[in-house]
């Protein structure tokens, strides 16, 4: 099984974690809110989505998604060959 991870559960992250996770990806959502990370385990979303809550209940059961609080470090590379030098950027999150 592929994984994927997101940094953050808003809109984006949850929203999109969820639909990946539903495509067959074992999908890990990051974030620092302990009471947000508590609720989307139980199979509570913390935002309004149409359909969301179900498809988040059952992508739980099917053991293809969860979140958490524990990042010990993230690095996102993101290249730029448009520009001289194929100047790159890292980003490097700690916890």
């Amino acid at each position: 099984m592929k994984s994927l991870s997101f940094i953050g559960a808003g809109y984006v992250g949850l929203c999109n974690g969820v639909g990946f996770a539903s495509l067959g990806y074992k999908v890990t959502v990051v974030d620092i809110d302990e009471e947000k990370v508590r609720m989307i385990n139980s199979g509570v979303p913390p935002i309004q989505e149409r359909g969301l809550k179900d498809l988040l209940n059952k992508v739980l059961e099917e053991d293809a998604f969860e979140a958490t609080t524990d990042l010990k470090l993230s690095l996102i590379h993101i290249s730029e060959p448009t520009r001289p030098l194929y100047i790159s950027y890292a980003v490097f999150c700690l916890k």
